[in-house]
Parts: C-alpha cells; sequence; structure tokens
C-alpha cells in the first residue's frame, strides 16, 4: 500500500481508530507530517489536536540514520543497536544531544510560548505519526503523554518498520500501524507527495482544534525560514530500545 499525501494517509489511518469517537481522546502529532496526519484523524474523530514536541537524534555524517531522540518533559530515548553498528562515539552522542537540546528549547519557545499544552489527566492520547523508521521518536512521545497525565496511550501511525512497531508494542498500550514494509531509513518512496511542512502550516492546523495556540510565535519562526522540529531533551534520564 502507498499514499498519495499525508492527508489521505490520515483519513485511511482515521477508519482503524472510529472506534475512540466520542471518548476522552487528545491527539499528538508528533513532528509538522505527524500533526498532518493528525488533523485528518481528529476531523474523523471529532476530537482535539495537540503537538508532541519531539527532536529526532541522528548519527553525524550519516543524516538519514536516527540513533535517539529528545522531547520535552526531559526525555530521552537512545536506540543503542543503532548507536553501535554505527560506531556513533559518546562525545559524539553529547554534541549531538546538545545541538537538539538547542533545537527543543527553540521549537518549545516557538510553540508553546505563554500557552500551554492540552491538559491530558486521564485521557487516552493517541501518538500519531507520518511513518516510523525508527522507534524512538514514537516512543518519546509516548512517555510524553504519560508525563502530562494520559490514562492510555496509543501509537498510531499508517507504515512503520517492523522492527520499529516491536519496539512501540513494549512501551505503548496499542499500536496501530496500516502497513510494515521493510523501511530502509526513509517513508519517502510510500507516499507519491510529501512536501515539507511549515511551521505556519502545523499552527494552522492546531489552531483548528487547540484554542490555546500561539500562532505568532509559529508564524515568527516559519519567517526565517525554520519548519516544525521532531524534537527534545535528555536532562531527564535516558531510555534504551
Amino acid at each position: 500500500m502507498s499514499f498519495l499525501d499525508r492527508r489521505e494517509a490520515g483519513r485511511r489511518l482515521a477508519q482503524q481508530l472510529r472506534h475512540f469517537r466520542g471518548q476522552d481522546v487528545v491527539l499528538l502529532g508528533v513532528g509538522g507530517g505527524g500533526v498532518v496526519v493528525a488533523h485528518e484523524v481528529a476531523d474523523v474523530l471529532r476530537t482535539r489536536l495537540d503537538i508532541a514536541v519531539v527532536c529526532e537524534l541522528t548519527v553525524p555524517y550519516q543524516p538519514w540514520l536516527v540513533f535517539g531522540a529528545l522531547g520535552e518533559h526531559d526525555v530521552c530515548v537512545l536506540d543503542e543497536d543503532v548507536i553501535a553498528r554505527a560506531l556513533v562515539s559518546h562525545p559524539e552522542q553529547l554534541a549531538v544531544q546538545r545541538e537538539a537540546r538547542e533545537q527543543l528549547r527553540r521549537s518549545l519557545t516557538r510553540y508553546r510560548g505563554e500557552g500551554g499544552a492540552l491538559a491530558l489527566d486521564g485521557a487516552t492520547a493517541v501518538i500519531v505519526t507520518d511513518g516510523v523508521t525508527c522507534a524512538a521518536p514514537a516512543r518519546v512521545g509516548v512517555a510524553i503523554a504519560r508525563a502530562r497525565g494520559a490514562r492510555r496511550v496509543v501509537v498510531a501511525t499508517p507504515l512503520g518498520a517492523p522492527r520499529a512497531v516491536r519496539a512501540l508494542r513494549g512501551v505503548a498500550d496499542d499500536v496501530v500501524c496500516l502497513e510494515t514494509p521493510p523501511l530502509s531509513g526513509s517513508i519517502r518512496p510510500w507516499y507519491r507527495e510529501l512536501p515539507a511542512v511549515s511551521d505556519a502550516e502545523v499552527v494552522a492546523l492546531l489552531n483548528q482544534r487547540h484554542t490555546g495556540f500561539r500562532p505568532d510565535r509559529a508564524e515568527n519562526g516559519s519567517a526565517r525560514g525554520e519548519s516544525v522540529s521532531t524534537g527534545l531533551s535528555p536532562a531527564g534520564g535516558e531510555l534504551t530500545i
């Protein structure tokens, strides 16, 4: 199965999540692509939409290879297998994490500002991505949702690498994945159209279902040519896959 674009993927994914309609559910998009997919799901479920601010940690000189992720609420997840295979040294890991923490700080300022995230106390949080090649970003989303008080956490994605999906089943209460192709570092071959997602687009989508969002900060970031991050912070400890 392939998808025309993220919006079509979201509409297909929503069909597998219809049983959540009418329940206390909040969708959390991971990154700009995840927000686009989640917005389509939110339209079908008629539920709330927010963002999980996450930043991928990529291998130096191999930016397509993710060895972990950082997120708000001081969450850090590392994939020790990738670190070992790619021979990422400890100093290199720290350097990448320092840069990611700064990226996360900027993203949190841009997307949260003086406003806050939606309350998740007692709710079911559905972590939505546009595809999972590495489990770390979605695992960070799960940890963020639990830190925000979610009673139950589900990961939903149009497609995911089998290894990553297995890892997510170990940390989420449920995983909904339409397809598990042998992804090799990129979801792009599975989408006919996969445009970059601007900050302005993300904020516009969030504002439709999250009235506390602050578009002024995100639009300023967009004007500088910055795109929404998939970002976090490891200060609170590390989880390993």
